[in-house]
């Protein structure tokens, strides 16, 4: 039961981390394994798409010089 001097916004973030919880928690090996996996490959993606981005940066300054 929530206490009743919490505003609603901060019942239901609590509510919203007690069922991430719940869930974290019911997760297999397997799927936390995959999870870690996705998050990898999504952090390396960002740091070739930043790279990337940091490239063309560069270019556009040579042709613009």
């Amino acid at each position: 039961m929530v206490a009743p001097s919490l505003s609603i916004k901060e019942a239901i973030t609590i509510k919203q981390i007690h069922d991430e919880k719940e869930l974290v928690e019911s997760l297999t090996c397997d799927e936390l394994s995959a999870l870690k996996k996705r998050s990898e490959r999504k952090k390396a993606y960002k740091n070739l798409k930043n790279l990337v981005e940091d490239e063309l940066q560069e270019k556009m300054c040579e042709v613009l010089e």
